[in-house]
């Protein structure tokens, strides 16, 4: 998931900040947790940073940095676990020149993303009632203007965690942090790793070497070699650069176009001018390890002699395609990070199929999402926790026809061709999903009819992590 929140700053920051709550459980629990805090942020950063009547209010914002402290500064104003030192919306919309027409467009922003992620009524007071309670801090002007410039006299606000520091600086010294601090932490690291295999994955200029390429492995894995090079506390214990790009028959030309793939990243994320040189640097240093051929050509195939590396963290691969590999599917899938890119991409596949989504009219998106990661964490042997309901529960009276089972279980090979999943996983995949066709698709439904709504006697399913007997549990079924 790629980090654009920065515009959250502004609004949904604020939006979950309530003194006082209605329902047993607290207002981070009832929204799904940081995973659906987290959703919730980007999708929203998305639609306020393509919304010309707000979106130039941002144009000096670091996303990057902002957006890691900002989800802290969420998880902490609904009562979770996250710790908050940032500065106050006052001081930080201070001289931002905010309109009352500005501050409209912001909310029905953040309205289009509670909407999308079905995120209930009361929640949804709760949040709007709190954004309008810090109106007066953000609004500085009353007009109904909207697309205003940031006026010039703005300072962007400095990384949420770091209060106290000074808000400008245009000629300041050399940092002493680390480049992994400097960046903006793990969450930063990720946004930009996530963004940057996008550019990567969809050059034509590059694209082709990467076509043996295990992507959510790969991904995961990248994520640990980059935090612990940058100076950050993870470990790195794969292979070196120069093994793992031998025969891989990499240009001149190539090498290029993934630099320019990265400083193209870099600057999406406003990322400073002294981390972009440290970063290129120590890519620039690496060039003697990828390039093999000093051509300036590019979109070259990968040469048949080249061999994938295995997962960067992990063991060496079988050399045998068809060869098992050994541990639990969590592991040879790549573990949590590459379970949680599979179900964020199979979701995605699902609920843009018109063939299948009406039956998830009712779900509420977030929370689903979050513990059904949990969910197929628990199912291949990871160390997760699943106390849900069954997949018979879960959809009973939702009417599922065969056909559209088999929607599902094609969105499921798109997913996992997509992530070039080998066969061996593939197939205890999908020989799962096919075991679960009896729970879901009842005898009278057993038709090839696709795209029909859910039965109408259907109540959603609680929150999958809901522990049975709990208030939750009682309100979203009446099995």
């Amino acid at each position: 998931m790629n980090i654009r929140t920065l515009v959250l700053g502004l609004c949904l920051l604020t939006a979950f900040t309530v003194s006082g709550f209605a329902q047993q459980k607290t207002l981070f629990e009832r929204l799904g947790g940081m995973p659906a805090i987290s959703a919730v942020v980007d999708d929203f950063a998305g639609n306020v940073l393509n919304d010309s009547r707000i979106k130039n209010k941002f144009a000096k914002s670091d996303p990057a940095r902002l957006l890691a402290n900002l989800k802290d500064f969420v998880c902490f104003a609904t009562n979770g676990p996250c710790r908050y030192t940032g500065l106050s919306m006052k001081e930080s919309h201070k001289n931002m020149g905010t309109t009352a027409g500005e501050f409209t467009a912001l909310v029905e922003d953040l309205v289009k993303t509670l909407n999308k992620f079905n995120v209930a009524a009361a929640d949804q007071k709760e949040l709007l009632t709190a954004l309008g309670g810090l109106r007066s801090d953000i609004v500085e002007s009353e007009a109904t203007t909207t697309g205003g410039e940031l006026p010039a006299n703005f300072k962007p606000a400095p990384p949420l965690a770091e209060k106290g520091m000074p808000t400008a600086s245009a000629a300041a010294p050399a940092p002493s942090k680390s480049l992994f601090d400097r960046l903006g932490g793990m969450p930063a690291v990720s946004a930009v790793v996530d963004d940057f295999a996008g550019n990567v994955l969809n050059d034509s200029r590059i694209n082709k070497k990467f076509a043996k390429t295990n992507a959510p492995r790969l991904l995961a894995n990248l994520k640990d070699f980059v935090c612990y090079a940058t100076g950050g506390p993870c470990k790195y214990t794969g292979l070196s650069m120069k093994d793992s790009h031998k025969n891989m028959g990499t240009t001149a030309g190539e090498f290029t176009a993934l630099v320019e793939d990265l400083v193209k990243t870099l600057n999406k994320f406003n990322v400073g001018a002294a981390e972009q040189k440290d970063l290129l640097t120590a890519l620039a240093g690496l060039k003697g390890d990828i390039v093999e051929n000093e051509s300036a050509a590019t979109g070259t195939a990968l040469p048949a002699a080249f061999k994938p590396a295995p997962p960067l963290g992990g063991a060496p691969m079988a050399s045998a395609p068809s060869k098992p590999k050994s541990g639990s599917l969590f592991d040879r899938l790549g573990g949590m990070p590459a379970i949680s890119a599979v179900v964020d991409d199979f979701a995605g596949n699902v609920l843009g199929d018109s063939r299948i989504n009406k039956k998830f009219a009712k779900t509420d998106a977030p929370r689903l999402l979050a513990n059904l990661k949990d969910f197929v964490c628990f199912a291949t042997g990871g160390p997760c926790k699943y106390n849900g309901l069954s997949m018979k529960k879960a959809h009973e009276h939702m009417r599922v026809s065969g056909g559209e089972f088999n929607a599902l279980v094609e969105d499921m090979v798109k997913t996992l061709d997509k992530f070039n999943v080998g066969d061996p996983e593939r197939k205890e995949l999908l020989g799962a999903l096919a075991g679960t066709r009896g729970d879901i698709v009842k005898d009278k439904y057993d038709t090839s009819a696709t795209g029909t709504p859910v039965g109408p006697s259907f109540k959603p399913a609680p929150p999958l992590g809901a522990t049975k007997g709990s208030k939750a549990m009682k309100n979203g079924r009446d099995d």
